[in-house]
């Protein structure tokens, strides 16, 4: 079974690689825009982020996080971006929507790991390794996985419009387009899973450490 998932995988990432290509590039105008926006933060700023990182840190390092709380939000947030992408794939001006959201991701990553860094050096360096990679590990290509579906599906709509409608030929493609991106929730889950109950475990024995 898992060879022929595996299999599955390889022959979409080959038939879709450009978009895949494409999608990637998005994301990391978006790492080298948030990353470069650290730069650009005035001392106040940098003094108020530290604060509330120096306070996100103590709490960690004294009570327990509320594991079901957060990944319940991170569930949350993570089918809202499924949904939406999902939703802009439908129609015809979703293409330039849905790089955007992927873009904004990868501005989101790129700051926060650029802060942690920058402000702390190696300790930022250890808690982006423990606190942000293992999640993102999972959400990163199952994210372009799903921005590659919604721009694929996208572009379909954009090459059947004006076509005489056909309900019986139309309704395949979009059920497999429906059931593909909702079949990608399930390692977002596990990512969520991850993000809630594991990293936080790791992040306070760094901080045990350090």
């Amino acid at each position: 079974m898992w060879g022929k998932i595996k299999y599955n995988i390889i022959n979409h990432v080959r038939s879709n690689l450009l978009l895949y290509i494409i999608v990637l590039f998005s994301f990391l105008v978006g790492i080298a825009t948030g990353a470069f926006t650290v730069s650009s933060l005035s001392d106040l700023e940098k003094e108020e982020l530290i604060g509330f990182l120096d306070n996100f840190f103590s709490i960690l390092g004294n009570q327990d996080i509320n594991a079901s709380m957060v990944f319940k939000q991170s569930l949350i947030n993570n089918i809202q971006t499924l949904a939406l992408i999902w939703i802009l794939g439908i129609t015809i001006i979703g293409i330039p929507i849905i790089m955007f959201i992927i873009g904004v991701r990868g501005f989101v990553i790129g700051f926060t790991v650029g802060f942690l860094i920058n402000e702390f050096g190696i300790k930022g360096l250890f808690f982006v390794l423990t606190g942000i990679l293992p999640q993102n590990l999972i959400m990163i290509p199952v994210l372009m996985a799903i921005g590659v579906i919604g721009i694929n599906y996208s572009i379909l709509m954009v090459k059947n419009r004006g076509k005489a409608k056909q309900p019986q030929r139309r309704g395949s493609p979009f059920m497999l387009y429906t059931a593909n991106l909702w079949l990608l929730f399930i390692p977002l889950l596990i990512a969520t899973f991850i993000e809630a109950f594991v990293t936080p475990v790791f992040m306070k024995i760094l901080l045990d450490i350090l």
